[in-house]
């Protein structure tokens, strides 16, 4: 059975082609297995130094020459022992190495997250330093991998210690109070204590709501283009992309699925959909497309209403229009301003609108007002990064709420215990009781080698 003491070993790289991949170990044993690969004495490796080396396996044969990184106990990631090999890229002589590794059986595999677990264990980080490194790994936005990288040197960890800090005054507090039950109290004490937590509830659902919205922005934008046929959705996905991706004709109805495409735009991964053009149609499949269309505006995070300025609007442009409120954040984008405009801009009143040139290229409008939406969101210190730290907080909220009756009616022992369940729900963000149940839980969710 393996234990929390083994010897680690795993490859700490992306599999495939590249400058380099890392094998890494750690564990009590991994300094003796090290040198025998490397045919050298186990005072040859000097640690925090790092050495090129011919590695060998186990029957001699040399697999590569690999930079050699040492680094002792307890000043490493896990705090024990860690070895790592960095070698030329590619997965076969990775996993070369590792089946070297893996050979001396006082070494395991490593299971997923294993590695950050040790360093959990070991008092390196706590678990919301370990969750902000797997999702750092798969961020997809730069303002919050920003806040994910606050959140591995501690913020979240210190804003945690501060509000426990509240809590337990407010404990202390009644306790206080409970022991001099005859004593005169200032009489806007417990009042001051009900003011307080409703600032503290009011806080925390903040958090809980940039958290929630910042789980969606992490993982990219989804921006749905929209339009009746022929409005230029395609050119406009072929300008943001810089390549021709979407077939362009001036037939109507040629798109008749949903296309979907990633792209940066001032260090944001977006997900951008160009849907089936939306008008009455008898064909069943463009019927089903424009389905389709309407379905993946309602999911996105940002609608483009692409409309002709050329031209003025039809039946079809006003039912999209009447469409529009119902999607949460709509920029309209007047196309095909080179060759005049005809539409009547007042409808669009309501929204932000942009006249662009997709065919031509000249998008900069779109692309500035793009950057502005992208970086509009509600500037925070912290952030919630995983769904077990909402989950806590939202405990917290609840214990809270519960402590106001009992406070309001001066039952201060039932107030003390959901201050102390606040307070239990709240040490569980940084240092929940490690059963290995839940431990498989938060680290399975890791890549190997992390």
């Amino acid at each position: 059975m393996s234990s929390i003491t083994d010897t680690i070993a795993a490859i700490a790289t992306p599999l495939g082609s590249g400058a380099l991949a890392v094998v890494k170990m750690s564990g009590t044993d991994c300094l003796q297995v090290a040198c025998a690969l490397l045919q050298i004495p186990l005072h040859a490796l000097q640690p925090r130094y790092a050495s090129l080396r011919p590695l060998y396996d186990h029957n001699g044969t040399i697999l590569d020459e690999v930079i050699v990184l040492y680094f002792q106990a307890p000043h490493s990631y896990t705090g024990e022992d860690v070895i790592e090999f960095q070698c030329h890229g590619g997965s076969f002589i990775a996993n070369m190495i590792l089946d070297s590794v893996l050979q001396f059986a006082c070494v395991r595999l490593a299971r997923p997250g294993e590695f950050s677990l040790r360093a959990v264990i070991a008092g390196k980080m706590d678990m919301t330093q370990a969750e902000a490194i797997a999702k750092l790994i798969s961020v997809k936005d730069a303002t919050s991998q920003h806040l994910l990288v606050r959140q591995l040197r501690g913020s979240l960890s210190e804003f945690v210690a501060r509000e426990r800090h509240v809590l337990l005054e407010f404990l202390a507090t009644s306790e206080v109070s409970i022991d001099y039950a005859e004593e005169d109290l200032p009489h806007n004490l417990l009042q001051s204590i009900s003011k307080r937590i409703h600032e503290r509830i009011a806080q925390f659902e903040r958090l809980l709501d940039v958290s929630r919205s910042y789980e969606r922005f992490s993982n990219g934008f989804h921006i749905a283009l929209l339009g009746k046929p022929n409005t230029g959705k395609s050119s406009l996905l072929n300008a943001l992309l810089l390549r021709e991706r979407a077939i362009v004709s001036d037939i109507a109805g040629t798109t008749r699925d949903t296309i979907e495409e990633s792209c940066m735009i001032a260090q944001h991964q977006l997900r951008i959909i160009d849907t089936a053009g939306v008008r009455e149609s008898t064909d069943s499949v463009e019927q089903q497309g424009i389905i389709r269309s309407l379905a993946s505006c309602e999911q996105s995070d940002i609608v483009l209403a692409v409309f002709d300025a050329s031209s003025p609007l039809t039946q079809e442009d006003e039912a999209i229009i009447n469409r529009l409120p119902t999607f949460a954040h709509v920029l309209v984008v007047l196309n095909q301003v080179d060759k005049g405009i005809a539409i009547d801009t007042s409808r669009f009143l309501q929204w932000e609108c942009v006249e662009v040139s997709a065919k031509n290229g000249q998008i900069a409008p779109l692309l500035h007002a793009l950057r502005q939406k992208l970086e509009s969101k509600p500037a925070e210190d912290i952030i919630l990064s995983s769904k077990r730290q909402i989950q806590a907080f939202v405990s917290v909220i609840d214990c809270l709420r519960q402590s106001l009756q009992p406070l309001s009616s001066g039952e201060l022992e039932l107030f003390s215990f959901w201050i102390k369940e606040a307070l239990n729900a709240l040490n569980a963000i940084t240092s929940p009781h490690h059963t290995e149940e839940l431990l498989d839980m938060i680290f399975g969710q890791f890549c190997l080698g992390k």
